[in-house]
């Protein structure tokens, strides 16, 4: 069976009227949320380093990319975590959740 496949199947699950939607790896134990367009504006490096005072600060997260981005730790560092999405009756998503446990 084809790993995607078998990956729904086993892990279709739903918390509340949140559905898993898919996962995401966590290598650094960081994890930005944004619109791809905006990572071309700056160098990997100097968009690392911004991250890594926001995860590394006393609240843990923060806006970065001038507050075009929103950067946190994980919390468990490394891993694959679980992303569930909630949505409207029209099937639009209005939220998501990712799990670090």
């Amino acid at each position: 069976m084809e790993i995607l496949a078998y990956w729904k199947v086993v892990h279709k699950m739903e918390i509340g009227n949140k559905e898993i939607v898919g996962r995401v790896a966590v290598d650094s134990g960081q994890l930005l949320i944004t619109d791809p367009c905006y990572l071309e504006k700056k160098s990997n490096e100097s968009l690392y380093e911004e991250v890594c005072k926001k995860t590394t600060s006393p609240k843990r997260l923060g806006q970065v990319l001038n507050g075009l981005a929103f950067a946190t730790s994980s919390g468990y560092g490394d891993g694959i975590y679980d992303v569930f999405a909630e949505k409207d009756e029209e099937g639009r998503v209005i939220s998501i959740e990712i799990r670090f446990d």
